[in-house]
């Protein structure tokens, strides 16, 4: 579905629709969404996009999340905790990328999603916030280990960033 998930025609008459039924807000689930919209400063191995591609899917996000704003909705990237790309594992050496993963961390991990939340925030100014689902990569974790883990990550990124934005804080039971 890759090309009907880049039609702007088809995201415009979507869009158009909610704002007719007064829907507000649009989520976009992902397992880990950010190769396709940055490539991380610190990490830039992360994503599997050439240069070109990337402008192409940054045009796209950017097009969206206007076109979002711009009919009173708020929308949101959402992705699952802990995973991150293939290409992560593959260049820097760890990392989960199966949803029913191990519950693996690390420092670096840690390190390469502040950034890119960070910079995910900064480079997109019509995204209304993130969001994240705890549990699925996180089998074994205690709350404490979860909450800590978002701090080091989510929280500690957000904070960094240019400007505020909101969160969706989902937890599965």
């Amino acid at each position: 579905n890759s090309e009907l998930c880049k039609d702007l025609d088809m995201w415009r008459t979507f869009l158009d629709m909610m704002a007719e039924n007064r829907f507000n807000a649009l989520t976009l689930w992902s397992l880990h969404p950010f190769p396709y919209m940055v490539k991380a400063k610190s990490f830039p191995k992360a994503t599997p996009l050439s240069d070109a591609e990337l402008a192409e899917w940054k045009r796209f996000w950017t097009a969206l999340f206007n076109m979002a704003r711009a009919r009173g909705i708020d929308n949101y990237s959402v992705n699952w905790n802990i995973i991150v790309s293939k290409r992560v594992r593959e260049h820097y050496g760890e990392g989960n990328t199966g949803l029913w993963a191990d519950g693996y961390t690390s420092p670096q991990i840690e390190r390469y999603m502040r950034e890119t939340v960070t910079q995910v925030i900064n480079d997109y100014p019509d995204l209304t916030g993130l969001g994240i689902t705890m549990g699925e990569a996180m089998q074994g974790w205690t709350g404490e280990q979860e909450t800590d883990w978002m701090e080091k990550t989510f929280f500690a990124g957000i904070r960094a960033a240019n400007r505020k934005v909101k969160f969706i804080y989902r937890a599965a039971l």
